[in-house]
């Protein structure tokens, strides 16, 4: 039951995230590339900070300073290029999507089921249009939400046939 109640919400998270980028998919999309900024920037500092507590000159100690420095340096390059990791995103969200979408195809072709095929040919269109449309628009953003949705809606479908 513990196990059901987590997939759902799981699921429900995840349309609850397509439904905020339909919506306010400028803002959302904004907050969320801000948010990942600070914490890659803090996560990186507390690394720095625990290497310059120890002053180890391991090896080991010398590699982690220097991946939470480039760390640290992504984390600041995305908090004030916030748009140009977006359209980054868009490309891996897209092919995301289209993952996705291939695989329920060939579920749905391998089963027969026409009308499952039809729904994720479309997931497969979002997720093109998500990858490869210009990303100044709000278009792939708004392709983002419905190809949450629907990975949303076919996850919870899906788990609710294997009970």
């Amino acid at each position: 039951m513990k196990k059901q109640k987590s997939s759902i919400l799981h699921w429900l998270v995840l349309a609850a995230l397509g439904l905020a980028l339909i919506i306010g998919h400028r803002l959302a999309q904004d907050i969320i590339g801000k948010i990942l900024a600070v914490g890659l920037v803090l996560t990186a500092a507390s690394g720095i900070y625990a290497w310059w507590k120890e002053k180890s000159k391991s090896p080991e100690a010398l590699a982690s300073l220097l991946g939470n420095g480039i760390i640290c340096l992504l984390g600041l390059w995305i908090l004030f290029n916030t748009q140009r990791f977006i359209s980054l995103i868009n490309v891996v969200i897209g092919a995301v999507i289209i993952f996705i979408g291939a695989q329920n195809l060939y579920r749905s072709y391998k089963l027969g089921l026409k009308p499952h095929m039809a729904l994720a040919a479309l997931a497969i269109v979002l997720g093109l249009v998500v990858a490869f449309y210009n990303a100044a628009t709000s278009l792939p953003v708004i392709c983002q939400g419905i190809g949450l949705i629907y990975t949303a809606a076919v996850g919870y479908l899906g788990d609710r046939s294997r009970q």
